[in-house]
């Protein structure tokens, strides 16, 4: 078994057939792939490298940031959807939460983050008054 690396996982990235100007959703435990940078902080600081390597300037990555939330006849008051609001979504997203320049839509369950020329379209009008997985038809046009 050989080592992974940063290039080795642009090389599997891009045969997997994501290039430089792609906009790409990305839901997935990186983690599972292990620590290849030493440790958890460091690995997920790389696979956002990575990631932004592969799209490039004109690409654009789209993170889900889904935040807790209440049943519908148990409302808890001491929830409340902020753009500071913490992700549940899993490791990779919230080591883009705070990157510079990622931007959060405004569903207060299931936002998403983006980064590139595209996301202010990606994530316009993600609200509470649209439909929950709004910015997944974006990505698809």
């Amino acid at each position: 078994m050989s080592k992974i690396t940063r290039i080795t996982l642009v090389n599997e990235l891009r045969s997997l057939g994501v290039d430089a100007g792609d906009t790409v959703f990305i839901a997935a435990d990186l983690l599972m792939v292990g620590f290849f940078e030493g440790n958890r902080e460091k690995t997920l600081s790389a696979w956002v490298e990575i990631l932004l390597e592969v799209v490039g300037t004109e690409g654009t990555l789209v993170i889900p940031a889904y935040t807790d939330t209440f049943w519908r006849f148990k409302k808890q008051k001491d929830i409340v959807f902020s753009s500071n609001s913490r992700s549940t979504s899993g490791a990779l997203s919230l080591a883009f939460q705070n990157y510079p320049g990622v931007q959060r839509s405004r569903h207060p369950t299931n936002s998403c983050f983006a980064i590139g020329p595209n996301a202010k379209h990606i994530l316009a009008k993600h609200d509470t008054n649209s439909s929950t997985y709004f910015p997944y038809h974006r990505v698809i046009e």
